[in-house]
C-alpha cells in the first residue's frame, strides 16, 4: 500500500498480460488452446493459412471453430486459402477463397486498422494461391511463411506485438513447441552458417535434448507401470 511503490502494480499488470501470455501461448501444442489463450477482450488474433492444413486437423478441432465463431475455418477445404480476425474477444471477419487450381492462382489479401489506428495487411496463400502467409503492422512482418495455420496476436490495451506462431495440421494434429523453437533456430543458424559456433544455439540444443529425454523417461516409466499391473 506504500504509494512510492504503486508504479509497480502497473508494471507487474503488463508482465502478465504480455510475457506470462507469451509463454502460455508459446507452450500451447493445440491450436485450441493457442487460440482459448489468444482470444480476449485486450487482444487482436489475426488467423492466415499457409498452403494445405487439413490431412490432420481433427474433427474436435473443427468443431471448436465453429463454437468459437469461425464457422468458415471449421468448413475448411484442402487448399484454400483464409483469413480471419477476431477482435476483443469476437469474430469481426473471416475471408475465403476457395481452392481452385484453375481459376484462381493469386494469394487473399485483407486489409484493416487496430483499434489504435495501426495499419495492418493480412495475406494467405492455398496450395495453389502462392502458398503464402503473412501479417504485417505498419508495414513490419510478423508471421513466418511456413506451411500451417498461423496465428498472430496484437495486445490493443498496451499498443504492442506479442506473438505469432503456426500450427502444421497437415503434418500433425498438435505441435511439439519446443521442437518446433529448435527447428526454427537450426534454420535460422544454418541460414548464417554459424550452426555449431553459436552460443544461443547450443543452449537450445542442450534444452530440446532435455526434453527429449525427459518425454522417453516418462513413457519408460508407464511402460514399467504397465508391466506390474
Amino acid at each position: 500500500n506504500n504509494p512510492e511503490f504503486s508504479f509497480m502494480d502497473t508494471q507487474l499488470e503488463r508482465f502478465r498480460s504480455l510475457y506470462q501470455t507469451r509463454m502460455e501461448l508459446h507452450q500451447a501444442d493445440d491450436i485450441t488452446e493457442c487460440l482459448d489463450i489468444a482470444m480476449n477482450e485486450d487482444t487482436t488474433v489475426f488467423i492466415m493459412l499457409n498452403d494445405t492444413v487439413t490431412k490432420n486437423l481433427t474433427d474436435e478441432q473443427r468443431a471448436y471453430f465453429k463454437k468459437a465463431g469461425l464457422k468458415t475455418l471449421s468448413e475448411i477445404k484442402d487448399g484454400d486459402s483464409y483469413v480471419a480476425v477476431i477482435e476483443g474477444g469476437k469474430v469481426k471477419e473471416e475471408k475465403l477463397q476457395a481452392f481452385d487450381y484453375v481459376k484462381t492462382t493469386y494469394s487473399l489479401s485483407y486489409k484493416g486498422t487496430l483499434p489504435d489506428g495501426k495499419k495492418y495487411e493480412l495475406t494467405s496463400g492455398g496450395s495453389f494461391h502462392g502458398k503464402a502467409s503473412s501479417c504485417l503492422i505498419e508495414g513490419e512482418e510478423k508471421c513466418l511463411n511456413e506451411r500451417g495455420i498461423h496465428i498472430a496476436v496484437y495486445n490493443n490495451k498496451y499498443s504492442e506485438f506479442m506473438y505469432a506462431s503456426y500450427f502444421d495440421t497437415h503434418l500433425e494434429s498438435e505441435r511439439d513447441c519446443y521442437k518446433l523453437e529448435f527447428n526454427e533456430l537450426v534454420k535460422d543458424e544454418e541460414k548464417h552458417g554459424e550452426l555449431q559456433d553459436n552460443e544461443i544455439f547450443m543452449k537450445a540444443l542442450v534444452r530440446y535434448n532435455d526434453v527429449e529425454t525427459l518425454k522417453a523417461t516418462k513413457k519408460e516409466k508407464l511402460s514399467l507401470q504397465n508391466n506390474y499391473v
